[in-house]
């Protein structure tokens, strides 16, 4: 008899389907388990991709051969659960607890699988666990459906340099670092087991090949994604530029980062096609993004970010801009309007392709503006200035903040001008922060004041509005009457 518990089932059975790419049509596998003294081997595998895991602790000596709905049916959330697997007259026996109900299944024995399964390399070369969140963010880079022309929906493991490369034709992720245990440019298929929250991810993972498999183990885990030998990868390297060639730079600290990630989605055309923005750096560092009107602009001024250069507008896809911010890179290089767009670090470029830059949006007078946070300031909010408000799902404002300008209408600021939340620098000029001492609770009153103020000034403006097409029906019907006694013709008598 071999054990396992029913939270293992569960584990295995998404693991198994992520790595193996199983869909509704695919034909599920067998599931072998092989029981010994030293612990219990778990694995299923197709034509194109193996898994195994491997569980410590004393077992039977013996090998079972389950199908895979024994997974299904056994999966639970029960740590201390145990399903009970044995073998009897040609079938495969589970017993299990559900809840505090005795549940049991017959299954009968499946055919071997005729698929060979993979070689192991005879050297696995260890790399930090950063690896896999690497793998990871390369899948989601990759295209989902494979291309006629390209492997796109392959990650390209280069080993002279320990570069991981992937790409879906609009965007681009290179990132460096690792070492592999070849030199030679390899293809393997992009798989989402690798963002899996069920891997091991703190420990060291260990990679290897053979002639025809890629291996990865981490943990108690082991995956072979068999080497695409056919695809071609595109020429990449074309499309990267060294950051000292960019015409423009903008610098964004962590709160800006997090701001744009997060709001990015929230401004209004987020369904139009491409999700433009536009990107302008242009004084401030601002994004601007426009609904189906013509008048629903909006504008997030990134206000910790720095720009570098020459000033420049640019419009881009914000999925790619939002995921630049995500990925946690600190600087964006710009070299040109018509140039793809690069986030970089030490070991790492991400490019993508930018959109056509005569739809840049400009500044307008009546555009809704929001201010990404600073050290003792809460994000601020200016609602247009025309007598429309439109919300678009803007954030209500949390505090309210006047430039003190000089006679030339240019902000003062002590030192070099950067002035922090509540207006005083150091002294070199960077901003520094200081317990507010109440003005939290001061900001919150002025936002429900303010709040007041526009639902006020809404229904104001609604009532003003009826009033107005009242007063026009009856214009337009007095002047209808008039018109129709100008035609009576006089009474003859």
């Amino acid at each position: 008899m071999l054990t396992i518990t029913r939270k293992l089932a569960e584990r295995l059975r998404k693991v198994f389907r992520q790595a193996l790419a199983f869909n509704s049509r695919s034909p599920m596998p067998p599931v072998e388990f092989i029981g010994n003294q030293q612990g219990l081997c778990i694995r299923c595998h197709t034509r194109e991709a193996a898994v195994e895991f491997r569980l410590d602790g004393e077992q039977s000596e013996e090998t079972i051969l389950a199908p895979w709905d024994l997974l299904t049916d056994t999966a639970g959330s029960g740590r201390e659960r145990v399903v009970e697997l044995r073998r009897e007259n040609g079938h495969v026996l589970a017993s299990w607890l559900n809840g505090s109900v005795p549940r049991a299944a017959q299954y009968d024995t499946p055919a071997e699988n005729e698929v060979p399964w993979p070689d192991s390399p005879e050297q696995l070369t260890e790399n930090p666990p950063t690896l896999l969140n690497a793998l990871a963010e390369a899948t989601a880079t990759a295209d989902h459906e494979p291309s006629s022309r390209y492997a796109v929906h392959c990650l390209q493991l280069c080993g002279v340099d320990g570069k991981l490369v992937a790409t879906d034709g609009q965007q681009l992720l290179v990132q460096r670092g690792f070492s592999f245990p070849w030199q030679e440019e390899i293809l393997v298929p992009a798989s989402r087991v690798f963002g899996s929250a069920q891997l091991d991810a703190d420990g060291p993972a260990l990679v290897g090949k053979t002639d025809e498999w890629f291996t990865l183990q981490a943990g108690q885990w082991t995956f072979w994604s068999r080497i695409n030998k056919d695809g071609r990868f595109p020429m990449v390297e074309r499309h990267i530029s060294e950051p000292e060639a960019a015409v423009a730079s903008v610098e964004f600290p962590p709160s800006d980062r997090r701001f744009l990630a997060e709001n990015l989605p929230q401004m209004p055309g987020d369904g139009l096609p491409f999700a433009p923005v536009t990107l302008d750096l242009n004084g401030t560092v601002a994004v601007r993004a426009r609904g189906q009107g013509a008048e629903s602009v909006m504008e997030m001024a990134l206000t910790g970010a720095t720009r570098h250069g020459d000033p420049i507008r640019m419009v881009t896809d914000r999925r790619y801009l939002a995921r630049a911010a995500q990925l946690g890179f600190e600087r964006i290089h710009i070299f040109g309007d018509k140039q793809p767009m690069q986030a970089a670090d030490e070991n790492r470029r991400y490019v993508w392709a930018v959109l056509d830059a005569r739809s840049c949006i400009e500044p307008t007078e009546n555009m809704t503006r929001i201010e990404s946070p600073v050290s003792g300031r809460a994000p601020s909010f200016d609602p247009p200035r025309s007598s429309s408000i439109r919300s678009n799902n803007t954030p209500m404002p949390r505090s309210s903040t006047t430039d003190t300008t000089n006679g030339n209408g240019k902000a003062q600021a002590a030192g070099n001008g950067h002035a922090n939340g509540n207006g005083h620098t150091n002294g070199n000029g960077h901003a520094r922060s200081e317990p507010d001492n109440g003005q939290t609770s001061g900001a919150i009153d002025q936002v429900i004041a303010l709040r007041t103020t526009l639902r006020e000034a809404a229904t104001q403006a609604s009532e003003l509005v009826r009033l107005l097409k009242a007063e026009k029906r009856q214009t337009r019907q007095l002047r209808s009457a008039l018109s129709s006694l100008r035609e009576l013709q006089p009474l003859e008598l």
